[in-house]
């Protein structure tokens, strides 16, 4: 008979640890890490943001897409099995891991449900189920509900 067990699975949050050394990527994973999420809240040679540190908006001439760096870690990380997000990732960075890789999104949504500067286009959120990968909705300003009265 088997019992159901919680389990916990262990992600990074921003590639920067890795610079340009996929070692690194090889020695979290040794240490248990299933889950990388290449970007956060700074730009890395991995790719670019969609949304800085303090809500800072990256502009369009800052957002230069997957680097060829970035293209080697996905590559990577698809031989070690360990599952990319990409939810802080700018649409230049998410379009090209949508053609290599299975990826997931777990932290950002469509904008069409809100215009943040985070969340991606919805041609581009539309994208994910078909290439095997999958989303989810993370921050978002709720505000009340109007009055019925």
């Amino acid at each position: 008979m088997s019992r159901r067990q919680p389990v916990f699975v262990i992600g990074i949050e921003g590639g920067d640890f890795i610079g340009n050394d996929l070692s690194w990527l090889e020695q979290v994973y040794e240490e248990g890490v299933r889950v990388f999420l290449p970007l956060h809240y700074s730009k890395n040679t991995v790719g670019s943001i969609s949304l800085g540190w303090g809500g800072k908006v990256i502009t369009e001439s800052e957002r230069t897409g997957l680097t060829s760096f970035g293209k080697e870690a996905i590559a990577a990380a698809n031989r070690l099995r360990v599952l990319l997000d990409f939810s802080h990732a700018d649409e230049k960075t998410l379009n090209v891991p949508l053609e290599l890789s299975s990826v997931m999104s777990s932290h950002t949504g469509p904008r069409s449900l809100q215009d943040l500067p985070r969340y991606t286009s919805d041609d581009a959120s539309k994208q994910l189920p078909t290439v095997k990968s999958s989303s989810g909705c993370g921050p978002s300003s709720v505000e009340e509900p109007a009055s019925a009265t």
